[in-house]
């Protein structure tokens, strides 16, 4: 641009704007400030004098929902697909509309005179009005033919039976209703369209190029529930959406899927959203589709979410990453990750990863930890033993302690059960801190519950608490409880399913110092998940003699089953030190070097 003219570098500006920029928001105020920052990205170096006239930006940057486009069932335009289709039905006067809007909006970018741009305008939107319309009117028309008929079925039943047929139809007849609203407000400036037709608005990018060359988004910080419950069934509607799914519907899953469909082959897309990307188990399919399906190029994430001057949104107490990735999908890459301290990217440490790693590591739920490079390396070590689940299994407390209420009672005669907030680092607390001590009605839970985990009461277990602070020192707390105790389902349980292994063995590697840094640095939320902890690397070491580390775990379970264990100091040092022997067999057990050991422990202090 410094060797061009004035003229030459505005009309630079101009035609990239003409042929990169396309914009949609729901929110018809963000795309007039939009329209306003790209007019004063061309006229800022020049004298008022010297200003050329403005493109008009109208079809470049449009309001509507962008997730949505389709409305009550109705598929207004699919692009390329609805152009090959060879049915007996062919729309011939559709595709000659679409040709002419393309051509349209085309010549509506550099119209200048009010009134040549007004006649334009206007021959657009009567297009698009046709295509819409004409869908929409024969949605309503056949939704209306419906109604009457079922209307004249009422007079057949009595008023109960009315209501009741009734109501099985009132969302249809609702949907009626939304169509007619659409069309009184398809042009209304103050209100959004509930849909975005992309294939249509954009149809020079779909038709001439298959998708955008890059897609850049920061999707809205919010949770489809409640008051959203409608849009939540027609996204659920879509197929699109489905590597979205999973836990609660965030948005930045389903902008993040919907993003990936917007991209042409090689295409680039670059967003800012949750950092929850990286490691909630909630998150995993969309994690695992970016991982298998694209090539990430980079993530830069930003953990700090407490300290306002350095989380990247002050506004927001919220812990984000940035994303880029590309629509390609070769079967191995790498990627960095860098984690960064501050919004400035000041101080940080990076990361290189695999794709092909990660699933190695991680097969259920693949994470991305943020962690240093040498505590990469170790977790990939650890992930060459064999998982939990091929001699053991986790499961989720038996008792649910909202629908199994009714079987609860205060009444000790009853059988004893546990909760989370009572499993402990080898010990059940007999006091709660939070919440009340209940017991089961066994007899009548057992006279309506006959499934499989009814029976697992019956076994002695490995019992863990089921949701821990993320910043706790110790995630993982287990001990082992008798038979005859029931658990609720704020407790998570382990049943071995291989004889040759002892609960005393697996309980020791479970609470130590190693395997909870690898849930730590792989969890990123506070539930302690049974996928998670049947993912676990076990070494099994069934040919070499056990008795010593079973016979250190006998010890602590002693001391810390006395009554006085919580009052006495010698004897919680007596645990501490027990626990030590533990950690540096436990370290053995794994093969760890002198450097991995301290790697491990300086991550840990």
């Amino acid at each position: 641009p410094s060797k061009l003219s004035k003229k030459s570098e505005y009309q630079l500006k101009k035609d990239t704007i003409h042929n990169c920029v396309y914009g949609v928001d729901i929110d018809p105020g963000a795309i007039e400030i939009a329209k306003l920052r790209l007019w004063l990205a061309l006229v800022v170096d020049y004298e008022i004098r010297d200003i050329e006239p403005l493109p008009n930006l109208d079809y470049r940057l449009m309001c509507g929902n962008s997730l949505l486009e389709e409305f009550e069932g109705i598929r207004f335009y699919n692009g390329d697909d609805e152009k090959q289709d060879l049915g007996l039905f062919k729309d011939t006067k559709k595709q000659e509309k679409i040709a002419e809007l393309k051509q349209k909006v085309e010549e509506y970018f550099d119209i200048h005179d009010d009134e040549e741009k007004r006649n334009k305008r206007k021959e657009i939107n009567d297009i698009k009005d046709w295509l819409i319309k004409t869908a929409l009117e024969k949605r309503r028309k056949e939704l209306a033919s419906h109604r009457k008929s079922e209307e004249a079925k009422l007079n057949m039943f009595n008023e109960e039976s009315r209501k009741k047929y009734f109501e099985n139809w009132g969302t249809k007849f609702l949907a009626e209703a939304k169509i007619n609203e659409v069309l009184r407000n398809l042009h209304d400036p103050r209100k959004a369209k509930p849909f975005f037709i992309w294939k249509l608005e954009f149809i020079d990018v779909f038709e001439d190029k298959g998708g955008f060359d890059v897609v850049i988004a920061n999707p809205p910080y919010d949770v489809y529930q409640g008051h959203r419950r409608g849009e939540i069934d027609e996204i659920r509607q879509y197929p699109l959406y489905e590597k979205a799914s999973g836990g609660k519907l965030n948005a930045y899953k389903l902008f993040l899927a919907r993003s990936a469909d917007l991209q042409k082959q090689n295409g680039v897309l670059c967003e800012i959203f949750q950092n929850s990307f990286l490691g909630d188990s909630s998150s995993s399919k969309i994690r695992q589709y970016f991982l298998r399906e694209q090539k990430i190029i980079k993530i830069d994430s930003f953990p700090e979410r407490d300290d306002v001057n350095l989380r990247v949104f002050e506004s927001a107490k919220m812990s984000v990453c940035i994303l880029i990735s590309q629509n390609k999908k070769p079967p191995l890459y790498d990627f960095a990750l860098s984690i960064w301290r501050d919004k400035y990217m000041l101080s940080g440490q990076k990361i290189v990863l695999t794709n092909q790693d990660l699933f190695a590591l991680d097969p259920k739920n693949v994470s991305i930890p943020m962690t240093s490079q040498q505590e990469f390396d170790i977790l990939k070590k650890l992930a060459t033993n064999p998982r939990l689940n091929q001699f053991a299994s986790c499961y989720e407390g038996e008792i649910n302690l909202t629908f199994h209420k009714k079987y609860l009672t205060k009444d000790k005669r009853n059988a004893p059960m546990i909760k989370g907030a009572a499993v402990q680092k080898w010990f059940i607390k007999e006091k709660m801190s939070q919440g009340e001590i209940e017991y089961l009605d066994k007899k009548r839970y057992l006279k309506d519950n006959a499934g499989k985990k009814s029976r697992h009461h019956e076994l002695g277990r490995i019992v863990m608490q089921g949701i821990t602070g993320v910043d706790e020192k110790n995630r993982l707390k287990m001990t082992l409880i008798e038979e005859g105790i029931f658990c609720g389902n704020s407790v998570n349980y382990i049943l071995i399913h291989d004889g040759k292994i002892s609960q005393k063995y697996l309980l020791a590697l479970l609470n130590s110092r190693l395997l909870n840094w690898y849930f730590k640095t792989l969890s990123t939320n506070s539930n302690v998940n049974g996928c998670e902890v049947d993912n676990f690397p076990m070494p099994i070491q069934k040919n070499q003699d056990l008795q010593s580390i079973e016979e250190v775990v006998g010890s602590i379970l002693k001391v810390s089953g006395s009554s006085d264990y919580l009052n006495s100091i010698s004897k919680q040092e007596k645990v501490r030190e027990h626990e030590h022997e533990i950690n540096q067999m436990v370290y053995k057990l794994y093969g760890l070097t002198k450097e991995e050991i301290e790697t491990i422990e300086k991550s840990i202090s």
